[in-house]
């Protein structure tokens, strides 16, 4: 299929100028909201996020104001709340099992960065200080009992922190460490895990993605890969065998123009296996399983600069190329809502500066989905949001013969396929072996005695005989075939 031009419609609706943008197509149609213009300069680090009800939020800084803000859509509007005054530097949202809103977040603050908690309480936001003179590092998660837990890195040192009560206790996991960005999850049986990426390991400058788990009061650490440049781990478990995956990407710093790989390891048999994730994306990616435990990937493509989701099935990575959300959108965030259905926040940059954006899609199916079409000689599966059919290769074998152009047929293979039961005919099967195969019926009066019943009218053919259409003279040949004519 060939790319398609992307047509648009807009309106405002509401607060900061929002808008409704739609892309049509073959696919299901993305549905877009501008939640804050480029009047207001968002910073690229947002996270999106579901509460109980099924409505999203979505985490964010205002550079512009120098504010740590949050923007929830309700009733079909959304409505913003300043959660802190400090300018932002990095942010992370989550709900806990009874729908309470966190966010965790650093900020340049002061002489040094600090690293902060905010939960929604009675209507109200509570922003306690986890830890001082941090740097940029935080993840946000929360165990079985909704005890919240944070990552960050302070004097060389990965640290985890929980509120199991009204304080934060702090633990340090790795020392001697330079971590450039982390991810903590928790896996099926309530163990803390975090993907990390530490560049001071060693002195010759060789970076690392580590995985650190957290076994009784200690935590142990192993390596996943050794390189130079490696960047964003986003940490999540396979919900069909409970391992360990982890999606990142190397940044070379070719020139004139650098290259990014996104690679995905996965932990299978107490070792890791390491794939290129063949997408083309660029930067930061985000990387989530949907309800039927399919891999997602949503990220900006590197060559168009459009926003693009892909998702993995059977080891096959499927993007929708054909389904572009949008061209210079940057940090995408991914959450699937109560239906199932794909939903983005991200940043979109603009001439004047750089705009909050929430995208939706009403998908018609998921991938996973039965997409049956009733034709044994199609592939069917849900792209974008809808059913797509392909054709299989021709010849693959079908219930009354082999598939031809995604149809089932019965083309002749040899010539006693061709049979008609006359035994005047020449009987051949033209093309065997193909879908163009098709059997060529011949009459041929040698090929028995009975099969010559011609009754000569002239001993030659000549005159107004050689355009009657008949073989006056027996010898085979008629009008102007025959070399008498």
């Amino acid at each position: 299929m060939s790319r398609r031009t992307a047509r648009w419609r807009s309106a405002a609706i509401g607060l900061g100028l929002a808008s409704v943008l739609s892309v049509s197509g073959v696919f299901a149609e993305w549905n877009v909201e501008i939640l804050q213009g480029s009047e207001r300069d968002i910073r690229p680090s947002l996270v999106l996020a579901y509460d109980s009800a099924g409505n999203p939020s979505i985490a964010f800084g205002d550079s512009t104001a120098g504010e740590v803000r949050f923007a929830t859509k309700a009733g079909g509007s959304w409505s913003f709340e300043t959660i802190d005054t400090r300018p932002l530097l990095e942010i992370n949202h989550a709900y806990d099992s009874n729908g309470k809103a966190a966010v965790s977040y650093t900020t340049s603050d002061g002489p040094g960065n600090a690293i902060y908690y905010a939960e929604k309480v009675s209507g109200n936001w509570q922003v306690t200080r986890v830890a001082f003179r941090v740097d940029w590092v935080n993840s946000l998660a929360f165990d079985a009992s909704d005890t919240p837990s944070v990552v960050y890195f302070k004097n060389a040192k990965l640290y985890f922190a929980s509120r199991p009560g009204s304080d934060w206790i702090n633990e340090a996991v790795a020392s001697n460490a330079g971590v450039l960005s982390a991810s903590l999850t928790y896996d099926g049986n309530g163990v803390p895990h975090i993907a990390f990426i530490d560049r001071y390991t060693d002195q010759a400058g060789t970076g690392y993605l580590k995985l650190a788990t957290r076994s009784g009061s200690s935590w142990s650490i192993e390596t996943i890969k050794a390189s130079s440049n490696l960047r964003i781990p986003n940490l999540a478990f396979d919900p069909a065998n409970g391992e360990a995956t982890v999606l990142f990407y190397h940044y070379v710093p070719t020139d004139p123009d650098p290259e990014w790989v996104d690679y995905l390891a996965r932990k299978t048999g107490g070792s890791w296996q390491i794939d290129i994730v063949p997408l083309g994306a660029f930067g930061n990616s985000a990387y989530v399983y949907d309800a039927n435990g399919i891999a997602h990937v949503a990220y900006r493509d590197r060559t168009t600069g459009q926003t693009l989701v892909a998702h993995e099935t059977a080891g096959v990575w499927s993007s929708d190329l054909d389904n572009p959300l949008d061209d210079g959108g940057s940090s995408p965030s991914l959450a699937f809502d109560k239906d199932g259905n794909r939903t983005l926040g991200y940043v979109k940059y603009t001439d004047t500066g750089r705009e909050l954006r929430f995208a939706s899609i009403a998908a018609s199916c998921l991938p996973g989905d039965d997409c049956d079409d009733g034709n044994e000689c199609t592939d069917n599966h849900c792209l974008a949001g809808a059913c797509q059919s392909t054709a299989v290769p021709d010849y693959v074998g079908c219930s009354s013969g082999v598939c031809c152009g995604g149809a089932c047929s019965s083309p002749c293979i040899a010539h006693g396929d061709c049979d008609d039961g006359d035994i005047c005919t020449t009987d051949s099967c033209l093309a065997a072996g193909t879908c163009s195969a098709s059997c060529d019926n011949v009459f041929d009066v040698t090929n028995d005695p009975s099969c010559d019943t011609c009754v000569p009218t002239s001993s030659k053919e000549k005159g107004p005989r050689c355009t009657d259409g008949l073989d006056n003279d027996c010898d085979g040949w008629i009008d102007g075939d025959d070399p008498d004519c």
